[in-house]
């Protein structure tokens, strides 16, 4: 079994948690960029009509690398947001897209103190 589906599997609060520290843990042990699951997060940052779950549309085969959210998640997941824009920061750095990356991350983060996540809105103005 792939890690994502590993991941995705984990029960509750260690999932909700731990989502972001054990990616980026494993993914900076095995020095493996955080673009390399961008794949697998971009669906998670998505509101539910944007992924077409549950609209009528006719699910796509599974994709057992990176599977899409199940009908019961909360999406758009606030976790993986902040985990996406940290992977357009990642490129930033590396020069990969860097003005499109960074504009990405910053709409991101955005999102994530206005919308998603407020009390965030908190941190960034000190």
């Amino acid at each position: 079994m792939e890690l994502s589906e590993r991941v995705r599997t984990i029960p509750g609060p260690f999932f909700t948690f731990g989502f972001p520290t054990l990616y980026i843990s494993v993914l900076e042990h095995t020095s493996t960029p955080l673009s390399s699951i961008e794949t697998f997060v971009v669906p998670y940052t998505k509101p539910r009509s944007v992924n077409s779950l549950n609209s009528g549309v006719s699910t796509p085969a599974t994709d057992l690398d990176d599977p899409l959210p199940s009908a019961q998640a909360d999406l758009p997941c606030t976790l993986a947001v902040e985990f996406l824009a940290d992977i357009y920061m990642e490129k930033t750095s590396q020069g990969i897209e860097a003005d499109e990356s960074l504009k990405a991350a910053t709409e991101l983060y955005g999102t994530l103190a206005k919308e998603l996540d407020p009390m965030r809105q908190r941190y960034g103005n000190e």
